[in-house]
């Protein structure tokens, strides 16, 4: 009796299982439909087996384990263990139609498709990628295969997934224009990203010759980083290079990212000065740094399941670390790009949109390529503005450094023109005072009447004296352009100054009867005493070599349009081409003298001195009507 209820069940447990391997019904491929999903067919099997064959693995998947999927993006787990997923696709049209399928899901080692033959057997189809190998971007960017499917008949399909990433099912049969429509559209986006980063990079890269700065070649590193990461992501670096399998493009891509954290740990220690103002963070920064760099590609070699994760919570962890950083340095009112900020806050919202995905499922489409090059091409324009902003500041700096440097090199070569003219002018010039002096002396000693000794001892003593203003003049013109002279000021009445030089010049002038009227002041003023004499004793000098006999200067301060100290003479004058040149060194209008007076010194170094002080000395004259000049004062006192 017994025997007979365990054959019972027997029968019935045999029943079920038939009912439950019944093929699903195939999925069918209008010939007007542009894309089909077919996630929602498969039978999907994992087994622990990983040497099942095709054949064993269709067995399975049509048994009651297998499972489905609810959507395309279901997260089944990883690929340590191979998956398969069997359906069916029935082509009810007339005539054969070509097909694409297509698994959107990048980043997988290994995705094979079989179809089943007319014999029964399980053979391999080539993917578009594996037959494109030898041509650069001739691949697609996610696994994607060439179906032929005959007229009015079903054809069995196997999908294998295996590898360190997750595993998903988002499966597609697509018409072929279609599809090369919107393949065409992602690359047309993509081109436009990498010709934004490439024109800044090559942008940095032009100006990187004349600024000495690390932190541009960490930012052009980062950006290609970023680039590169974001191509392995999304699929295109297989794209590119369809004869490179995802075993090799894995760790390109891993140590694209790894590179990109770890050198964007050390561009914010170094960016943000952080030894100054927090040393702690500064050597988690350059920890961070430095082991990213190093032990990050390496891991990813030797394990690379567990390099995927820490590639996601630690580059989350990263970037969550350099934006508390840049809160810490803007509180702290350090001075840095916000856009540097900005990209770390973006990777931080993109990793933590991936971390929520693999936690709770996330249905988004959180690792299209749409979203990856999205947040990729962010980044790298938010680092490109933070590196534009860091190369203007530096082109400024250089700017006017070298505008410092020139304007330093062209006023040393003005001064050393000026003095070797000078010195060349002195050696020249002395040579007529003191052929005077002898010319004198020797007519003193051979003069016959004590008249004509003398007038030979006056015209001796003048001779000394121009020979002593030019000595003079020559020892202050040095000092003047001296660059660290500084003349010692002091404030005294303008009456002490002035009256000694008039009375000087008053004895000087008294052989050509010239008459000097000066109007005493009470006023004080700040300023440097010899050289302010030194102003008035040239201009002085200047009217009375200029003023003919019998005629006056005029001495005094005038109110008009400020408190100004005016000399003013009736002399001969000047033409509007000889005033503007009045103040240049060894400008000297008696040309027709057989042996002129002077050396064209005075007023060049009146306007040297008057500089060197602070004054604006201006120039009025006409000729046949004599010159006034005036010396804007200062006031340091009242009258």
């Amino acid at each position: 009796m017994r025997g007979l209820i365990l054959l019972a069940a027997c029968c019935f447990e045999c029943l079920a299982i038939a009912a439950q391997a019944t093929t699903p019904a195939p999925v069918e491929i209008a010939a007007e439909a542009e894309r089909v999903p077919v996630w929602k067919a498969l039978r999907i099997v994992a087994p622990i087996d990983q040497q099942l064959t095709p054949d064993q693995a269709s067995e399975l998947a049509a048994g009651s384990g297998a499972i489905t999927v609810d959507r395309p993006d279901r997260i089944l787990g990883r690929g340590t263990r191979p998956y398969w997923a069997w359906f069916s696709l029935y082509n009810p049209a007339s005539s054969e139609q070509l097909r694409l399928l297509s698994i959107e899901t990048t980043t997988q080692f290994d995705m094979r498709l079989f179809a089943r033959d007319d014999t029964g057997a399980w053979r391999r189809i080539t993917s578009v990628a594996e037959a494109a190998a030898g041509r650069f971007g001739g691949g697609t960017h996610h696994p994607v295969w060439t179906l032929h499917l005959p007229p009015q008949k079903a054809v069995e399909l196997l999908l294998r997934i295996e590898g360190p990433a997750i595993v998903r099912f988002p499966v597609f049969v697509e018409d072929p224009v279609s599809f090369a429509e919107r393949e065409r559209s992602m690359n047309i986006l993509i081109g436009m990203a990498l010709g934004g980063c490439l024109f800044i990079i090559i942008y940095a890269v032009s100006l990187r010759r004349y600024l000495d700065d690390t932190l541009v070649l960490l930012f052009i590193y980062m950006i290609i980083a970023d680039v590169a990461g974001a191509l392995w992501l999304s699929g295109f670096l297989g794209e590119m290079f369809p004869a490179l399998p995802e075993s090799v493009l894995s760790p390109i891509g891993f140590a694209a990212y790894a590179s990109l954290f770890g050198c964007g740990c050390l561009h914010a220690r170094a960016y943000l000065d952080c030894a100054a103002w927090t040393p702690k963070t500064d050597y988690l920064l350059k920890r961070l740094g430095w082991s990213w760099l190093s032990l990050a590609p390496w891991f990813a070699m030797a394990f690379p399941v567990a390099a995927r994760i820490i590639l996601v919570w630690g580059g989350a962890a990263v970037a969550a670390i350099l934006v508390a950083v840049s809160a810490m340095a803007a509180q702290r009112k350090v001075r840095f790009s916000r856009f540097i900020a900005a990209a770390w806050l973006a990777y931080l919202i993109g990793g933590s949109f991936f971390l929520i995905a693999r936690v709770v499922d996330n249905p988004l489409m959180w690792s299209s390529s749409t979203f990856v090059l999205g947040q990729a091409t962010a980044v790298a324009i938010l680092f490109g503005f933070a590196m534009s902003q860091r190369l203007m500041q530096q082109r400024d700096a250089l700017v006017a450094t070298r505008q410092e440097a020139v304007m330093q090199h062209k006023a040393a070569a003005a001064l050393m023109r000026e003095r070797s003219l000078l010195f060349a002018a002195t050696n020249h010039d002395l040579r007529q005072p003191l052929l005077g002096v002898n010319l004198f002396a020797d007519l003193l000693k051979s003069a016959a009447t004590p008249a004509q000794r003398e007038e030979h001892a006056r015209k001796l003593d003048l001779a000394l004296r121009e020979v002593d203003d030019l000595l003079i003049g020559i020892q202050q013109l040095a000092a003047v352009h001296e660059a660290a002279h500084q003349p010692a000021m002091e404030t005294v009445k303008l009456d002490d100054l002035l009256a000694p030089v008039i009375e000087e010049y008053r004895r000087r002038s008294e052989y050509k009867r010239i008459t000097i009227r000066y109007v005493p002041s009470r006023i004080s003023v700040t300023t440097h005493v010899p050289y302010f004499q030194r102003i008035v004793r040239n201009v002085l000098s200047n009217a009375v070599r200029y003023t003919e006999q019998g005629d006056r200067i005029l001495v005094g301060c005038r109110q008009g349009g400020g408190l100004r100290l005016v000399i003013a003479d009736s002399g001969h004058g000047m033409t509007e081409e000889q005033t503007r040149r009045a103040f240049d060194a060894f400008q000297r209008f008696d040309a027709g003298k057989s042996l002129p007076d002077g050396f064209g010194l005075g007023l060049f170094s009146t306007g040297s001195l008057a500089n060197a002080l602070g004054l604006e000395v201006n120039l009025k004259s006409r000729t046949g009507y004599g010159t006034e000049f005036s010396i804007a004062l200062s006031l340091s006192g009242g009258p």
